[in-house]
């Protein structure tokens, strides 16, 4: 590298951004196999330049590749604010760049950093992927699939207990608002896990009328019963079979030894739905 400057005459060469890097290493991140996060990030980068035909669009995928093998997303993570600094380009010039890189599906961005990653990787469009699976997935409820991620488990009354010198705990429960409206007896709730009592968190896809709600709870007449009701429907239904459908990717052992690469971004992705 530093003959590669000193030799050069082109006034260009005083600055070194991202994409000179990755052209002068480009044939040690294609032969050394044996680093195989470095590699896998290559292999990435490599569909993704083949993708494009803009230079400022070969800049930013070079540059994100860069940032990733760096691996140092702590202190220098795949920001904006980076790829600009790596890139050398102005900043309107990146969100051009962004923009259709976004377009053709190449990157996208995390909402919860904000940070850039390649969305199709090896030739794999993840997207098409999940819709696949989310096709077949016909017995799967989204209540489920919402009840295995959630930290609701129970909650002690302390002073309760303390008072009284006894142990008493309410356990959470998923409930869809129609499984609520439907029910006979409140002593269905009771029967899967016994407690003292039940916090059920009623929820709908669709709009509802709260005050039924109320009414069913009234017709219970259950004191060891308590209901919360949300003023809004919920709104990440599909997001949900998203997770769902990722989560299966991951556990397609096929899937995985054909696709290795792209194991590591369904874990991100799980992660990011989740």
């Amino acid at each position: 590298m530093a003959r590669m400057i000193k030799e050069s005459q082109s006034s260009d060469l005083n600055y070194i951004n991202a994409d000179r890097i990755y052209d002068y290493f480009k044939g040690i991140f294609k032969s050394d196999v044996g680093n195989t996060f470095v590699h896998t990030e290559w292999l990435k980068a490599d569909y993704a330049l083949r993708q494009v035909s803009h230079p400022d669009d070969e800049k930013v995928i070079k540059t994100l590749f860069i940032l990733n093998i760096m691996n140092r997303k702590d202190e220098i993570p795949a920001v904006k604010k980076y790829i600009e600094l790596g890139s050398g380009l102005l900043k309107n010039e990146l969100n051009d760049s962004l923009i259709r890189l976004k377009e053709l599906g190449i990157i996208d961005c995390r909402t919860s950093t904000e940070e850039y990653y390649f969305k199709k990787v090896v030739g794999i469009d993840l997207d098409k992927e999940i819709r696949r699976k989310k096709n077949v997935m016909k017995n799967v409820a989204w209540i489920d699939i919402l009840k295995s991620i959630t930290e609701y488990d129970y909650i002690m009354p302390k002073v309760h207990n303390q008072n009284y010198c006894i142990k008493r705990f309410f356990d959470y429960r998923l409930i869809r608002f129609e499984e609520l409206i439907n029910s006979s007896s409140s002593n269905v709730w009771f029967q899967e896990r016994k407690s003292d009592g039940k916090i059920l968190l009623v929820l709908s896809e669709d709009n509802y009328d709260r005050s039924k709600c109320a009414e069913k709870i009234k017709e219970f007449n259950d004191p060891r019963i308590i209901v919360l009701v949300p003023n809004n429907r919920f709104e990440k239904v599909d997001k949900l079979f998203d997770l769902q459908a990722v989560r299966l990717l991951m556990q397609d052992q096929k899937f995985v030894e054909e696709h290795e690469v792209v194991f590591e971004e369904l874990r991100l992705l799980e992660e990011e739905l989740i």
